[in-house]
């Protein structure tokens, strides 16, 4: 036993000292990498930091690449150390035409992407310019509708109030001699218009007051007496010079005669007559339903009586 431990023990502590020595080596040789790259790191701050920046602003389509690249590098090294140079050179022609095929792909797929997202904000900008364009050809129908809708109207009342002056002077010609002065006018507002009763006043210049001139289709036949500016609304009609629509009219104010028998007025209208613009006459008519006369008024109450003769 003594013999082997004589021989075996030397070597067996050159073999602990040969490792060991090993250990040490590869230990201060980790500790001088260790110094260095933390040298390397602190003298390279910026450097090191502008390439991690740049790295992390890459797209996924360049980071992708930057992989592979390293991939392949890495592959060809080690290839280079496991096989010989022929086998070597052949799985790096191979690998690189597969890695330039992908790569050609994904930049396909990539710029197909990037045309799909630009064609669909075209069409979201087209799509958006059409919306603007029918809003604005819907506002000008709008406007134009309207337009359309006053010239008809307006056209409609001068249909209306030509129609209107036509019976005044007809039915001026066609008065009998025994009439009442004013009921022709009565007469043509009832061609006209709905007029279901009215009557008439014209002014007397010495009283200032406006006295009875006519009446029509009315059931009873009371003293009319004359009025003036201080008359209700008839005297508001005289003193403002513009119509009056009295809509909620007394069921014992007048009654008119009409197929449905002795019925009361339900809307009452004072319309003012002028000539040379002063008020020389004043006609309160009553009808069923709302007179569109009251919009047209204005522009004909110095027509009615022009060329007429009291």
């Amino acid at each position: 036993m003594s013999s082997l431990k004589d021989i075996f023990g030397p070597i067996v502590a050159d073999i602990g000292a040969i490792f060991k020595n090993i250990g040490r080596f590869f230990a201060r040789l980790f500790r001088r990498i260790r110094v260095s790259s933390k040298l390397f790191a602190r003298k390279n701050k910026r450097g090191i930091k502008s390439v991690v920046d740049n790295v992390s602003s890459m797209s996924r389509m360049k980071k992708a690449f930057a992989a592979m690249a390293l991939y392949m590098s890495g592959f060809v090294v080690w290839q280079l150390f496991a096989y010989d140079f022929e086998q070597t050179l052949f799985v790096s022609v191979n690998l690189i035409l597969v890695g330039v095929v992908a790569a050609l792909m994904c930049f396909m797929l990539f710029k197909a992407k990037q045309t799909y997202n630009e064609l669909r904000a075209s069409l979201g900008e087209q799509a958006m310019v059409r919306k603007k364009k029918d809003q604005e050809i819907a506002t000008l129908k709008s406007e134009l509708m309207q337009l359309r809708l006053a010239s008809k109207n307006q056209v409609s009342f001068g249909k209306k109030s030509q129609a209107l002056l036509d019976a005044v002077a007809k039915h001026y010609k066609e008065r009998k001699p025994d009439e009442p002065k004013g009921k022709f006018v009565l007469k043509a507002l009832a061609e006209c218009y709905e007029i279901c009763g009215g009557v008439i006043y014209f002014k007397n210049t010495d009283s200032n007051m406006f006295e009875y001139a006519g009446e029509y289709a009315l059931l009873d036949h009371p003293d009319f007496h004359p009025v003036g500016e201080n008359d209700g609304f008839i005297g508001e009609a005289i003193k403002e010079a513009k119509p009056v629509e009295l809509t909620e009219v007394p069921a014992d104010y007048f009654t008119v005669l009409s197929g449905l028998g002795q019925t009361s007025s339900i809307k009452l209208y004072d319309l003012p007559i002028k000539r040379d613009g002063e008020v020389v006459a004043i006609a309160e008519v009553s009808s069923f339903g709302k007179l569109s006369i009251v919009d047209v008024w204005a522009d004909i109450d110095n027509l009615i009586l022009s060329g007429i003769k009291n």
